[in-house]
């Protein structure tokens, strides 16, 4: 080879080197390359400075990277990787998240493939981390958006539904007794009327809070839309427990809501379905949601309790 061709080939791979440089700074991944055989990992400068580390600060073993992931996912990622190795996956692909040099966790999207010789055994293992924390905030909050009603910050319909469910396949298995209370308030529509909708929602935020303060941590409480409530019981022994809560509720309304300059008076009609293991969430709702108006039409403010 002469000396022109052996600088061609050199300038060549300079320039690869450098577009290969610009690409990572571009996209902003950690890059990591492991070398199986010896047990030590390559890691980019871009990798360290993603957990907030300097160049010097991270050394070349495998633990530097598994010592920082989260206890609840590294099982998870190891898995992931030795199917990757075994090559019952064409490509390592795995979000978990891994701790940074200030303690918080970051979501990381790991991607790797590995290389294997002629024997089929695999000696490296080069892949790239790609911070998606914030795309994980933003998942888990659509998720909260999705199951959470915006005013009161109770759960919506959505997410009781969820909820009941998974309670009631608990209740089966543990044999126990769940109910569901559906409530409607009395006199908010004139609350509306009078002073109108603003003052309407700081009466539905009142509301939601008396709610909270009166159950207990394990009962669920849901706004289903306009002035109607639910109240899931996950768990009770006897049905006089249904009927004391029921009481406390109604009591609870009975002092007048200041609003701004105003005080309001509004009242609750309690349907309590006492629901089993064969009935559905819409089933249960129905036969809450129709003692609440037998309730309605007997004069409002009490409650009423399915048989």
């Amino acid at each position: 080879m002469d000396i022109t061709e052996s600088v061609k080939k050199e300038d060549l791979l300079k320039e690869a080197t450098e577009r290969f440089n610009i690409a990572m700074e571009t996209t902003q991944d950690g890059l990591w390359d492991w070398d199986i055989n010896s047990d030590r990992v390559y890691y980019s400068k871009m990798w360290k400075s993603m957990l907030g580390y300097q160049e010097d600060e991270i050394g070349d073993s495998v633990s530097e990277w598994r010592d920082r992931v989260h206890k609840d996912d590294l099982e998870n990622v190891l898995n992931s990787i030795k199917k990757h190795l075994n090559k019952e996956s064409i490509y390592f692909i795995n979000e978990h998240r891994i701790a940074t040099k200030s303690g918080d966790y970051k979501w990381i999207l790991d991607r790797g493939k590995a290389i294997f010789d002629k024997s089929g055994k695999p000696y490296r293992m080069i892949g790239f981390h790609t911070d998606i924390t914030s795309h994980k905030q933003l998942q888990e909050n659509l998720k909260q958006i999705s199951v959470t009603d915006s005013l009161t910050g109770l759960l919506n319909r959505k997410g009781l539904e969820m909820e009941f469910e998974l309670f009631r396949k608990s209740a089966k298995r543990h044999n126990r007794k769940t109910a569901i209370l559906y409530i409607d308030l009395d006199g908010f529509k004139s609350v509306n009327d009078t002073y109108g909708h603003s003052a309407g929602d700081k009466v539905l935020e009142r509301v939601a809070d008396i709610l909270r303060i009166e159950t207990r941590g394990d009962e669920l409480i849901t706004r289903m839309g306009g002035d109607e409530f639910v109240l899931f019981v996950p768990e009770y022994r006897e049905v006089k427990e249904l009927e004391i809560l029921a009481k406390r509720l109604l009591k609870s309304i009975q002092k007048p809501i200041r609003i701004n300059e105003y005080s309001v008076n509004v009242g609750m009609s309690i349907g309590i379905a006492v629901t089993d293991i064969d009935k559905d969430f819409n089933e249960a709702i129905k036969i809450a949601d129709n003692l609440m108006y037998k309730v309605k039409d007997g004069g409002k403010n009490s409650y009423m309790i399915s048989k």
